[in-house]
Protein backbone atom coordinates (compact mmCIF):
# COMPACT_ATOMS: atom_id res chain seq x y z
CA UNK A 1 0.00 0.00 0.00
CA UNK A 2 1.42 3.30 -1.05
CA UNK A 3 0.83 6.45 0.96
CA UNK A 4 1.25 9.88 -0.55
CA UNK A 5 2.69 12.63 1.77
CA UNK A 6 0.74 15.88 1.71
CA UNK A 7 2.88 18.93 0.83
CA UNK A 8 2.79 22.04 3.05
CA UNK A 9 1.14 24.23 0.47
CA UNK A 10 -1.54 21.83 -0.83
CA UNK A 11 -5.09 23.04 -1.30
CA UNK A 12 -6.93 20.73 1.18
CA UNK A 13 -4.97 22.24 4.09
CA UNK A 14 -5.60 25.79 2.85
CA UNK A 15 -9.31 25.21 2.68
CA UNK A 16 -9.22 23.87 6.22
CA UNK A 17 -7.48 27.03 7.53
CA UNK A 18 -9.97 29.30 5.76
CA UNK A 19 -12.87 27.45 7.34
CA UNK A 20 -11.37 27.77 10.84
CA UNK A 21 -10.81 31.54 10.36
CA UNK A 22 -14.42 31.98 9.26
CA UNK A 23 -15.68 30.20 12.40
CA UNK A 24 -13.54 32.43 14.64
CA UNK A 25 -14.83 35.58 12.91
CA UNK A 26 -18.41 34.42 13.23
CA UNK A 27 -17.93 33.75 16.96
CA UNK A 28 -16.52 37.25 17.55
CA UNK A 29 -19.36 38.84 15.61
CA UNK A 30 -21.88 36.91 17.64
CA UNK A 31 -20.29 38.04 20.91
CA UNK A 32 -20.49 41.75 19.79
CA UNK A 33 -24.21 41.37 19.22
CA UNK A 34 -24.77 40.27 22.79
CA UNK A 35 -28.23 41.63 23.75
CA UNK A 36 -26.97 42.31 27.31
CA UNK A 37 -24.67 45.17 26.13
CA UNK A 38 -25.69 48.79 26.75
CA UNK A 39 -27.70 50.40 24.03
CA UNK A 40 -25.96 52.94 21.82
CA UNK A 41 -26.41 56.63 22.62
CA UNK A 42 -28.55 58.47 20.17
CA UNK A 43 -26.63 60.84 17.89
CA UNK A 44 -27.56 64.54 18.35
CA UNK A 45 -29.56 66.11 15.61
CA UNK A 46 -27.81 68.79 13.56
CA UNK A 47 -29.80 71.92 12.86
CA UNK A 48 -28.12 74.30 10.39
CA UNK A 49 -28.19 77.99 11.28
CA UNK A 50 -29.94 80.45 9.03
CA UNK A 51 -28.84 84.03 8.21
CA UNK A 52 -31.22 86.69 6.99
CA UNK A 53 -29.70 88.70 4.17
CA UNK A 54 -30.83 92.27 3.61
CA UNK A 55 -30.98 93.71 0.12
CA UNK A 56 -29.00 96.93 -0.38
CA UNK A 57 -30.84 100.02 -1.48
CA UNK A 58 -29.85 100.41 -5.14
CA UNK A 59 -30.39 104.18 -4.83
CA UNK A 60 -27.93 104.59 -1.89
CA UNK A 61 -24.68 106.34 -2.94
CA UNK A 62 -21.56 104.29 -2.44
CA UNK A 63 -19.40 105.73 0.35
CA UNK A 64 -22.09 108.14 1.44
CA UNK A 65 -21.33 107.44 5.12
CA UNK A 66 -17.56 107.76 4.71
CA UNK A 67 -16.32 110.02 7.54
CA UNK A 68 -13.29 111.08 5.49
CA UNK A 69 -9.63 111.18 6.50
CA UNK A 70 -9.08 112.84 9.90
CA UNK A 71 -6.45 115.52 10.33
CA UNK A 72 -4.84 113.69 13.26
CA UNK A 73 -4.20 110.04 12.39
CA UNK A 74 -3.49 107.91 15.53
CA UNK A 75 -0.89 105.75 13.86
CA UNK A 76 2.31 104.38 15.29
CA UNK A 77 5.47 106.16 14.26
CA UNK A 78 7.54 103.62 12.36
CA UNK A 79 10.86 104.77 10.97
CA UNK A 80 13.03 103.08 8.40
CA UNK A 81 15.69 105.74 8.83
CA UNK A 82 16.62 108.32 11.43
CA UNK A 83 18.42 111.64 11.46
CA UNK A 84 21.28 112.27 13.90
CA UNK A 85 20.32 113.07 17.48
CA UNK A 86 19.93 116.63 18.65
CA UNK A 87 21.27 117.93 21.95
CA UNK A 88 17.75 118.80 23.13
CA UNK A 89 16.40 115.27 22.58
CA UNK A 90 16.41 112.24 24.86
CA UNK A 91 16.07 108.50 24.34
CA UNK A 92 13.46 106.75 26.47
CA UNK A 93 13.52 102.98 26.94
CA UNK A 94 10.01 101.60 26.52
CA UNK A 95 9.23 98.25 28.16
CA UNK A 96 6.44 96.60 26.16
CA UNK A 97 6.29 93.52 28.35
CA UNK A 98 7.21 89.95 27.40
CA UNK A 99 10.79 91.24 27.06
CA UNK A 100 9.89 93.35 24.02
CA UNK A 101 11.81 96.61 24.18
CA UNK A 102 11.51 99.82 22.20
CA UNK A 103 13.66 102.95 22.10
CA UNK A 104 11.78 106.23 21.62
CA UNK A 105 13.51 109.44 20.53
CA UNK A 106 11.53 112.17 22.25
CA UNK A 107 11.39 115.93 22.60
CA UNK A 108 11.45 116.08 26.42
CA UNK A 109 9.65 119.42 26.65
CA UNK A 110 6.59 118.35 24.65
CA UNK A 111 6.76 114.55 24.77
CA UNK A 112 6.54 114.42 20.97
CA UNK A 113 8.04 111.24 19.57
CA UNK A 114 10.27 111.73 16.54
CA UNK A 115 11.07 108.07 15.96
CA UNK A 116 10.71 104.66 17.54
CA UNK A 117 13.26 101.87 17.34
CA UNK A 118 11.69 98.48 18.02
CA UNK A 119 14.66 96.61 19.40
CA UNK A 120 13.50 92.97 19.38
CA UNK A 121 11.60 90.29 21.22
CA UNK A 122 13.39 88.62 24.15
CA UNK A 123 15.70 91.57 24.78
CA UNK A 124 16.11 92.35 28.48
CA UNK A 125 17.04 95.78 29.92
CA UNK A 126 19.36 97.17 27.24
CA UNK A 127 22.09 99.66 28.13
CA UNK A 128 21.59 102.63 25.79
CA UNK A 129 24.22 105.13 24.63
CA UNK A 130 22.93 107.98 22.42
CA UNK A 131 25.89 109.60 20.64
CA UNK A 132 25.84 113.23 19.54
CA UNK A 133 29.13 112.91 17.68
CA UNK A 134 29.51 109.27 16.60
CA UNK A 135 32.75 108.09 14.98
CA UNK A 136 32.97 107.84 11.20
CA UNK A 137 30.20 105.57 9.90
CA UNK A 138 29.22 104.97 13.51
CA UNK A 139 25.73 104.66 15.00
CA UNK A 140 23.57 107.38 16.51
CA UNK A 141 22.46 105.03 19.28
CA UNK A 142 24.47 102.12 20.69
CA UNK A 143 22.56 99.50 22.66
CA UNK A 144 24.15 96.67 24.61
CA UNK A 145 21.47 93.98 24.59
CA UNK A 146 20.91 90.67 26.36
CA UNK A 147 18.98 88.23 24.14
CA UNK A 148 17.04 85.46 25.87
CA UNK A 149 16.42 83.53 22.68
CA UNK A 150 14.74 80.61 24.45
CA UNK A 151 13.24 82.39 27.41
CA UNK A 152 14.70 82.90 30.91
CA UNK A 153 15.84 79.27 31.19
CA UNK A 154 17.70 79.20 27.90
CA UNK A 155 21.11 80.49 26.88
CA UNK A 156 21.78 84.23 26.76
CA UNK A 157 23.33 86.00 23.79
CA UNK A 158 24.98 89.40 24.19
CA UNK A 159 25.18 91.86 21.32
CA UNK A 160 26.15 95.48 20.75
CA UNK A 161 23.59 96.83 18.28
CA UNK A 162 24.06 99.87 16.04
CA UNK A 163 20.95 102.01 15.47
CA UNK A 164 21.19 104.92 13.07
CA UNK A 165 20.75 105.86 9.44
CA UNK A 166 19.01 102.92 7.77
CA UNK A 167 17.04 101.16 10.51
CA UNK A 168 16.15 98.28 8.19
CA UNK A 169 19.72 97.02 8.50
CA UNK A 170 21.04 96.99 12.06
CA UNK A 171 24.71 95.98 12.33
CA UNK A 172 25.75 94.27 15.52
CA UNK A 173 28.75 92.85 17.31
CA UNK A 174 28.13 89.46 18.90
CA UNK A 175 30.03 88.48 21.99
CA UNK A 176 31.53 84.99 22.31
CA UNK A 177 29.61 82.24 24.08
CA UNK A 178 31.95 82.31 27.06
CA UNK A 179 31.22 86.01 27.71
CA UNK A 180 29.42 86.75 30.98
CA UNK A 181 28.85 90.53 31.12
CA UNK A 182 27.45 92.11 34.27
CA UNK A 183 23.80 93.12 34.11
CA UNK A 184 24.30 96.52 35.77
CA UNK A 185 24.24 99.76 33.76
CA UNK A 186 27.53 101.06 35.17
CA UNK A 187 29.33 97.81 34.23
CA UNK A 188 29.46 98.93 30.59
CA UNK A 189 30.24 102.22 28.91
CA UNK A 190 31.49 103.94 25.77
CA UNK A 191 34.37 106.41 25.55
CA UNK A 192 33.64 110.10 25.12
CA UNK A 193 34.43 110.02 21.40
CA UNK A 194 32.16 107.00 20.84
CA UNK A 195 35.03 104.96 19.39
CA UNK A 196 35.39 102.25 22.05
CA UNK A 197 32.89 100.23 24.06
CA UNK A 198 33.89 98.35 27.20
CA UNK A 199 31.94 95.92 29.37
CA UNK A 200 32.96 94.09 32.54
CA UNK A 201 32.94 90.31 32.27
CA UNK A 202 32.30 88.40 35.51
CA UNK A 203 33.81 85.16 34.20
CA UNK A 204 36.90 86.87 32.82
CA UNK A 205 37.07 89.16 35.85
CA UNK A 206 38.10 91.95 33.57
CA UNK A 207 37.22 94.19 30.63
CA UNK A 208 36.03 93.18 27.17
CA UNK A 209 36.66 95.80 24.51
CA UNK A 210 34.84 96.52 21.23
CA UNK A 211 36.09 98.74 18.40
CA UNK A 212 32.87 100.60 17.54
CA UNK A 213 33.94 101.83 14.10
CA UNK A 214 35.45 98.48 13.08
CA UNK A 215 32.53 96.53 14.63
CA UNK A 216 34.80 93.90 16.12
CA UNK A 217 36.09 92.51 19.40
CA UNK A 218 39.27 94.43 20.18
CA UNK A 219 40.73 92.67 23.22
CA UNK A 220 40.36 91.69 26.87
CA UNK A 221 42.15 92.56 30.10
CA UNK A 222 41.92 90.46 33.26
CA UNK A 223 41.90 92.44 36.52
CA UNK A 224 41.25 90.16 39.49
CA UNK A 225 39.64 91.83 42.48
CA UNK A 226 38.48 94.87 40.51
CA UNK A 227 35.29 96.06 38.81
CA UNK A 228 32.59 95.78 37.79
CA UNK A 229 32.19 99.55 37.27
CA UNK A 230 33.52 100.71 33.87
CA UNK A 231 34.25 104.44 33.97
CA UNK A 232 34.95 106.43 30.77
CA UNK A 233 37.75 108.89 31.56
CA UNK A 234 39.10 111.14 28.84
CA UNK A 235 39.20 109.90 25.25
CA UNK A 236 40.34 106.33 24.66
CA UNK A 237 40.56 105.42 28.34
CA UNK A 238 38.55 103.55 30.95
CA UNK A 239 38.99 103.23 34.70
CA UNK A 240 37.67 100.91 37.39
CA UNK A 241 37.79 100.60 41.17
CA UNK A 242 39.18 97.61 43.08
CA UNK A 243 37.73 96.33 46.30
CA UNK A 244 38.94 95.65 49.01
CA UNK A 245 42.32 97.24 48.22
CA UNK A 246 40.84 100.69 47.44
CA UNK A 247 42.87 100.91 44.22
CA UNK A 248 41.84 102.77 41.09
CA UNK A 249 43.07 101.32 37.79
CA UNK A 250 43.32 103.15 34.48
CA UNK A 251 43.11 101.26 31.18
CA UNK A 252 44.17 102.67 27.82
CA UNK A 253 42.56 101.42 24.60
CA UNK A 254 43.81 101.61 21.03
CA UNK A 255 44.14 99.48 17.90
CA UNK A 256 46.38 97.07 19.82
CA UNK A 257 43.67 96.36 22.41
CA UNK A 258 43.35 97.30 26.08
CA UNK A 259 46.15 97.47 28.64
CA UNK A 260 46.66 98.68 32.20
CA UNK A 261 48.59 101.95 32.33
CA UNK A 262 48.38 102.88 35.98
CA UNK A 263 47.16 101.91 39.42
CA UNK A 264 46.93 103.95 42.61
CA UNK A 265 45.44 103.26 46.07
CA UNK A 266 43.43 106.35 47.00
CA UNK A 267 40.31 104.89 48.65
CA UNK A 268 40.23 103.38 52.15
CA UNK A 269 40.86 99.65 52.29
CA UNK A 270 37.79 97.46 52.67
CA UNK A 271 35.51 100.39 51.90
CA UNK A 272 32.14 98.83 50.87
CA UNK A 273 31.82 100.49 47.47
CA UNK A 274 28.79 99.93 45.28
CA UNK A 275 28.64 99.13 41.58
CA UNK A 276 27.05 102.49 40.77
CA UNK A 277 29.55 105.26 39.99
CA UNK A 278 28.16 108.43 38.35
CA UNK A 279 30.63 109.92 35.82
CA UNK A 280 30.90 113.55 34.69
CA UNK A 281 32.35 113.17 31.20
CA UNK A 282 33.34 116.75 30.46
CA UNK A 283 35.06 117.22 33.84
CA UNK A 284 36.51 113.67 33.92
CA UNK A 285 35.30 113.12 37.45
CA UNK A 286 33.55 110.15 39.04
CA UNK A 287 31.62 109.81 42.31
CA UNK A 288 32.11 106.50 44.13
CA UNK A 289 29.12 105.66 46.35
CA UNK A 290 29.44 103.28 49.30
CA UNK A 291 26.90 101.23 51.23
CA UNK A 292 27.68 103.47 54.23
CA UNK A 293 26.01 106.27 52.24
CA UNK A 294 29.27 108.08 51.63
CA UNK A 295 30.60 109.60 48.41
CA UNK A 296 34.18 109.94 47.16
CA UNK A 297 34.98 112.22 44.21
CA UNK A 298 37.76 110.94 41.91
CA UNK A 299 39.42 113.46 39.56
CA UNK A 300 40.79 111.94 36.32
CA UNK A 301 41.30 115.23 34.46
CA UNK A 302 45.10 114.97 34.68
CA UNK A 303 45.42 111.20 34.87
CA UNK A 304 44.95 109.00 37.91
CA UNK A 305 43.99 110.77 41.16
CA UNK A 306 47.12 111.83 43.02
CA UNK A 307 45.58 112.06 46.49
CA UNK A 308 42.94 110.40 48.63
CA UNK A 309 39.59 112.20 48.38
CA UNK A 310 37.58 113.04 51.49
CA UNK A 311 34.40 111.11 52.31
CA UNK A 312 31.21 113.14 51.88
CA UNK A 313 28.07 112.20 53.77
CA UNK A 314 24.96 111.60 51.65
CA UNK A 315 22.90 110.18 54.51
CA UNK A 316 19.35 111.54 54.76
CA UNK A 317 17.22 111.07 57.88
CA UNK A 318 14.40 108.61 57.34
CA UNK A 319 15.53 107.80 53.78
CA UNK A 320 17.62 105.06 52.19
CA UNK A 321 19.92 105.76 49.25
CA UNK A 322 18.77 104.03 46.06
CA UNK A 323 22.12 103.44 44.37
CA UNK A 324 20.62 102.79 40.94
CA UNK A 325 19.00 106.24 40.79
CA UNK A 326 21.53 108.97 40.07
CA UNK A 327 22.42 111.66 37.54
CA UNK A 328 25.43 113.99 37.33
CA UNK A 329 26.05 117.01 35.12
CA UNK A 330 28.84 116.81 32.54
CA UNK A 331 30.76 119.58 34.32
CA UNK A 332 30.48 117.82 37.72
CA UNK A 333 28.64 120.75 39.30
CA UNK A 334 25.45 118.96 40.40
CA UNK A 335 24.69 115.38 41.46
CA UNK A 336 21.10 114.13 41.87
CA UNK A 337 20.47 111.04 43.98
CA UNK A 338 17.24 109.09 44.41
CA UNK A 339 16.20 107.92 47.88
CA UNK A 340 13.60 105.40 48.98
CA UNK A 341 11.57 105.61 52.17
CA UNK A 342 13.32 103.58 54.86
CA UNK A 343 15.96 103.92 57.53
CA UNK A 344 18.66 101.62 56.14
CA UNK A 345 20.37 101.34 52.73
CA UNK A 346 19.02 97.81 52.44
CA UNK A 347 15.48 99.21 52.57
CA UNK A 348 15.97 100.80 49.15
CA UNK A 349 16.24 97.35 47.57
CA UNK A 350 13.03 96.19 49.23
CA UNK A 351 10.71 98.44 47.24
CA UNK A 352 9.79 100.61 50.20
CA UNK A 353 8.53 103.32 47.88
CA UNK A 354 9.91 106.60 46.64
CA UNK A 355 11.18 109.03 49.27
CA UNK A 356 12.96 111.96 47.62
CA UNK A 357 15.38 113.19 44.96
CA UNK A 358 18.19 115.19 46.56
CA UNK A 359 20.51 117.33 44.42
CA UNK A 360 23.98 118.16 45.75
CA UNK A 361 26.34 120.96 44.77
CA UNK A 362 29.62 119.10 44.34
CA UNK A 363 31.76 122.20 44.92
CA UNK A 364 31.82 121.83 48.69
CA UNK A 365 29.32 118.94 48.57
CA UNK A 366 26.33 120.74 50.01
CA UNK A 367 22.64 120.09 49.41
CA UNK A 368 21.26 122.34 46.67
CA UNK A 369 17.57 121.37 46.45
CA UNK A 370 15.27 118.37 46.76
CA UNK A 371 12.02 116.87 45.47
CA UNK A 372 9.99 115.32 48.27
CA UNK A 373 7.52 112.49 47.64
CA UNK A 374 4.73 114.41 49.42
CA UNK A 375 5.15 117.34 47.04
CA UNK A 376 4.99 115.32 43.80
CA UNK A 377 2.02 113.84 41.97
CA UNK A 378 4.20 111.20 40.32
CA UNK A 379 6.91 108.72 41.34
CA UNK A 380 10.34 109.28 39.75
CA UNK A 381 11.87 106.15 38.23
CA UNK A 382 14.82 107.47 36.20
CA UNK A 383 16.60 110.78 35.60
CA UNK A 384 19.30 112.34 33.45
CA UNK A 385 20.84 115.76 32.95
CA UNK A 386 20.79 117.52 29.61
CA UNK A 387 24.28 117.55 28.03
CA UNK A 388 24.76 121.23 28.90
CA UNK A 389 23.56 120.74 32.48
CA UNK A 390 20.69 123.19 32.11
CA UNK A 391 17.85 120.75 32.87
CA UNK A 392 17.33 117.63 34.97
CA UNK A 393 14.88 115.38 33.12
CA UNK A 394 12.94 113.15 35.53
CA UNK A 395 10.92 110.21 34.19
CA UNK A 396 8.10 109.01 36.40
CA UNK A 397 4.75 107.32 36.71
CA UNK A 398 1.67 109.31 37.64
CA UNK A 399 -1.98 108.47 38.02
CA UNK A 400 -2.56 109.08 34.30
CA UNK A 401 0.56 107.34 32.97
CA UNK A 402 4.17 108.20 32.28
CA UNK A 403 5.42 111.79 32.55
CA UNK A 404 8.72 113.51 31.80
CA UNK A 405 9.32 116.56 33.99
CA UNK A 406 12.09 119.11 33.57
CA UNK A 407 13.76 121.04 36.41
CA UNK A 408 16.33 123.80 36.06
CA UNK A 409 19.62 123.85 37.95
CA UNK A 410 17.89 125.51 40.93
CA UNK A 411 15.08 122.96 41.17
CA UNK A 412 12.24 124.92 39.57
CA UNK A 413 9.91 122.92 37.31
CA UNK A 414 10.25 124.18 33.75
CA UNK A 415 8.23 121.67 31.70
CA UNK A 416 6.00 118.62 31.95
CA UNK A 417 5.10 116.23 29.13
CA UNK A 418 2.87 113.18 29.04
CA UNK A 419 4.43 110.20 27.27
CA UNK A 420 2.22 107.90 25.25
CA UNK A 421 3.02 104.23 24.81
CA UNK A 422 3.11 102.76 21.32
CA UNK A 423 0.26 100.33 20.81
CA UNK A 424 -1.89 98.64 23.42
CA UNK A 425 0.76 97.85 26.01
CA UNK A 426 0.17 97.42 29.72
CA UNK A 427 3.68 98.38 30.85
CA UNK A 428 5.55 101.67 30.66
CA UNK A 429 8.79 103.56 30.28
CA UNK A 430 11.73 102.51 32.42
CA UNK A 431 14.77 104.67 31.62
CA UNK A 432 15.56 108.10 30.18
CA UNK A 433 19.01 108.78 28.71
CA UNK A 434 20.44 112.06 27.41
CA UNK A 435 22.88 112.14 24.47
CA UNK A 436 26.55 111.63 25.27
CA UNK A 437 29.00 114.41 24.44
CA UNK A 438 28.64 117.92 23.11
CA UNK A 439 28.67 118.62 19.36
CA UNK A 440 31.76 120.40 18.07
CA UNK A 441 31.15 123.29 15.67
CA UNK A 442 33.75 123.34 12.89
CA UNK A 443 33.96 123.33 9.14
CA UNK A 444 33.53 119.99 7.51
CA UNK A 445 31.26 118.51 10.16
CA UNK A 446 31.37 117.64 13.81
CA UNK A 447 33.17 115.04 15.83
CA UNK A 448 34.98 114.28 19.02
CA UNK A 449 33.70 114.32 22.56
CA UNK A 450 32.68 117.07 25.00
CA UNK A 451 34.75 120.22 24.85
Amino acid sequence: MTRSRARPGNRPRARHLVAVAALVTLAVACSDDDPGDAEREEEPEFTPSTVDFATDDPEAPRGGDDPGIPDDIPEQVHATSMAPLAMDEVVVVEDHGNTLVGLAIVDPETGARRATIDSAVNVFSPFVYPLLAPPEEGPDVLAFESWWSRGPRGPVEFTLSYYGGDLRRVPEVRFPEEARPYSLPMSASVTDDGAWFGVWDSLLQGLRLVDVADRSQAGTLELQGCGPAVLPVREAAFATVCWPTGEVVEMAVDSDGVREVGRVAVLPEDVPITHEVPVAREADRAVVLTTLEEAYILDFSRGLPDRSPPAHDVLQDGLALDYSGHAITNDASLLALRYSSGALPSDASRSQGFGAVVTYQLNGFTEAWRLEADDLDYEPTSMTWAPDGSTLWVLGEGSDGSVLVGYDSEGAETSRADLELQGDWSTGFTTVVAPIGLPVEEEGGSGGGPQ
